[in-house]
């Protein structure tokens, strides 16, 4: 390709072609002035430590995952996802923004203007080794979801070959499944179909391909390499798929927190008669050092009733909610084991698990939500933010926040591509909190300082 070529992305920027699929851009949205308004304070003296709505009112936000850090290495920025809206479901086409706020100044800015983004990720937003480095999605010329760097200080945006799901320590490499399969099995984590949840929808033939998997992409060249096959992965699982019905579709990979090992989420989804889709997933882990591919929660376990793996700190151990039926109990817990299944332990035999649950450093302290229609929700489409001090087993409440969001603004058990998940995540320090709701009906990202509670 010729480096004089010219494309622009799918939100209008022009691209320049470096090699081929690797472009920068001029990127004007970094030359728009910040905003200053006023952080609104939230139930003061109603949770566990002053917490404030540090968004806008009359615009929308997502921070990008429960287990995603949105400060800045410094501490003083926070970056968001800011959605077009929140009463329908995604399309391609709508535009986002990533967005940056300096949380000592109180300001906000648009630093990006992208089409790959749903309700759950946004735009899979992530910093980079500073604070004037950041990670997102945005859909190329060729309609792909691919990864970006931007240069908070300058005005050169740097787009990648591969699509971005999680950057390395060092920021050397990304990896990521192709995104677009991601809405297969679960509407509004990828980015947009064309006609939205009604597709038609990027989806993968019966059988796992050789040719799909996970994408490593050198952050420095933008080039891109299949890393780890979905073949592979399929090995590795103890559930063989032996009609060849299921489609393989990574749904999730992180990095352990020692950069030694990739956390995979897998589904190997199906359509029965009815048309309902069946995921079918597992948890797999991979060494990068060996190569080994080993699972770590297989296909029948997590079908008793099990969600949300992340690492624990200790780069050995995942926390996940699992119903450990094997073991004669049918409730859903916090439950932690190492990397090959071994290892297995429940949390707390007393406090049921829930939502999206997080491990402080030190293994004491257990950060989790919930979802409206479970046990644990307050009532009134309010849910808890919870912390647990698995030491004591007692269990404290950060804060009450409504999410109940439906398409029709009303209370009623919403359960669909526009939901609102709160997804509390810490900060680098591990003493605050970040997470999503809409206290006035609009999508916010709150923040809980908890520095006075520990």
């Amino acid at each position: 390709m010729d480096r004089r070529t010219l494309l622009h992305t799918s939100a209008g920027l022009i691209l320049s072609g470096l090699l081929p699929g690797i472009w920068s851009c001029s990127n004007p949205v970094l030359k728009q002035q910040a905003e200053r308004y006023a952080f609104r304070p939230y139930r003061t003296g109603q949770t566990l430590g002053p917490t404030h709505i540090v968004t806008p009112p009359g615009r929308y936000f997502t921070n990008t995952y429960y287990n995603y850090n949105p400060w800045s290495p410094g501490g003083r920025y926070l970056a968001l996802t800011e959605l077009p809206y929140q009463d329908r479901v995604t399309k391609l086409g709508d535009i986002a923004y990533v967005v940056v706020i300096d949380l000592a100044a109180q300001r906000i800015r648009r630093v990006y203007p992208t089409r790959s983004w749903g309700y759950q990720y946004g735009a899979l937003v992530q910093w980079g080794a500073d604070d004037r480095t950041l990670y997102c999605n945005d859909v190329n010329g060729a309609g792909r979801a691919v990864g970006v760097r931007l240069d908070l200080t300058g005005n050169e945006t740097f787009v990648t070959e591969g699509p971005l799901m999680d950057v390395d320590p060092a920021r050397n490499i990304a990896i990521g499944p192709t995104l677009e399969y991601l809405n297969a099995t679960q509407y509004s984590y990828g980015p947009p179909a064309t006609g939205g949840e009604a597709g038609p929808m990027a989806t993968l033939p019966p059988a796992a391909s050789s040719e799909e998997g996970i994408w490593q992409t050198d952050l420095h060249t933008g080039k891109r390499t299949l890393l780890l096959p979905a073949t592979e992965l399929a090995a590795a699982s103890t559930q063989e798929d032996q009609l060849g019905q299921y489609a393989h579709y990574v749904f999730s990979c992180r990095f352990s927190p020692d950069y030694r090992r990739i956390g995979i989420v897998q589904r190997r989804a199906w359509e029965d008669q009815q048309g309902k889709i069946h995921r079918n997933p597992s948890l797999l882990s991979y060494e990068l050092a060996t190569g080994r591919v080993q699972e770590a929660v297989s296909t029948q376990h997590w079908n008793m009733g099990s969600h949300h793996p992340t690492w624990h700190p200790d780069s050995t151990h995942f926390t996940m909610n699992m119903t450990p039926q094997w073991l004669g109990d049918d409730k859903l817990r916090f439950v932690q084991f190492r990397y090959d299944g071994g290892d297995f332990r429940v949390l707390s035999d007393s406090i049921l698990g829930s939502g999206h649950p997080s491990i402080r450093p030190g293994g004491r302290y257990l950060l989790s939500d919930a979802y409206p229609f479970e046990p644990l929700a307050v009532g009134n489409g309010e849910i808890p933010i919870r912390l647990i001090d698995l030491e004591q087993q007692r269990e404290h409440t950060v804060a009450s926040i409504f999410t109940d969001l439906g398409q029709q603004y009303a209370i009623r058990r919403y359960w669909g591509p526009s939901k609102l998940d709160a997804h509390p995540t810490w900060n680098a320090a591990f003493d605050q909190v970040c997470f999503n709701g809409a206290p006035t009906g609009e999508r916010a990202v709150l923040i809980t300082d908890l520095t006075e509670f520990f």
